[in-house]
């Protein structure tokens, strides 16, 4: 429970970062659409479905890249775990 409390931290800080204030408040219906197949029915078809997924992708890559410099210390020693 602590790394899924710290990782949703993570992911509220990327997103006020980015000037969005929810999560979904930037994507497409399609997107929420992909992601909502995914968490309901993760497999191999769903994943290759999000994956292949331009737009979501190009949300999922900056925070893979954010996550990667947090766990650097770069905003705090907290998110290097």
């Amino acid at each position: 429970m602590l790394l899924e409390a710290l990782e949703q931290l993570l992911s509220e800080r990327f997103l006020s970062s980015r000037g969005d204030d929810e999560l979904f408040t930037s994507l497409y219906d399609e997107i929420r659409d992909t992601m909502g197949h995914l968490f309901r029915s993760p497999g191999i078809e769903s994943l290759l479905q999000a994956t292949n997924n331009d737009d979501l992708m190009k949300l999922v890559d900056p925070y893979q890249e954010f996550r990667m410099q947090a766990g650097t210390g770069s905003i705090g020693r907290t998110a290097q775990l």
